[in-house]
């Protein structure tokens, strides 16, 4: 039995385990189809970006962004960053977006998921990390 309690997954079996899964969202930051980190939605207000390490320790790649400098290699918001809001459409066209992808419009993260992954203004792509929560029930 799957339960969702306080904004968290209880799958519950028959020996009485108890495995939690949250509803953190991750993607795969990519810059020029390079990857660069992983982007993590860990709530509504809790979001952080970490560069992976072969990244990271090549000093002949560049920071993803001038808020993201290659001297810290974690970096942790109360908000969506704002390099990666600012691809987001705005208006009338995030509108469309949210209902033809049936996605909350103040979504910005699900939103950045879907759309951000092909076509984007900039060097910037975004590759959602599916979670393998619908495999485990």
């Amino acid at each position: 039995m799957l339960v969702l309690f306080y904004k968290k997954y209880y799958l519950c079996s028959r020996n009485h385990t108890i495995v939690v899964f949250s509803n953190m969202r991750k993607c795969n930051i990519y810059i020029k189809d390079i990857f660069a980190g992983i982007l993590t939605e860990n709530s509504r207000d809790d979001y952080e970006f970490e560069y992976c390490d072969d990244y990271f320790y090549n000093a002949a790649l560049p920071s993803i962004g001038l808020s993201f400098p290659k001297t810290n290699k974690k970096y942790q918001s109360r908000y969506l960053f704002p390099l990666f809001a600012n691809i987001l459409s705005e208006g009338h066209n995030r509108q469309m977006q949210s209902a033809l992808l049936h996605i909350d419009e103040k979504d910005d993260f699900g939103i950045l998921m879907e759309t951000a992954q092909y076509d984007t203004i900039g060097a910037l792509t975004v590759k959602p990390i599916k979670d393998d929560i619908s495999n485990k029930i």
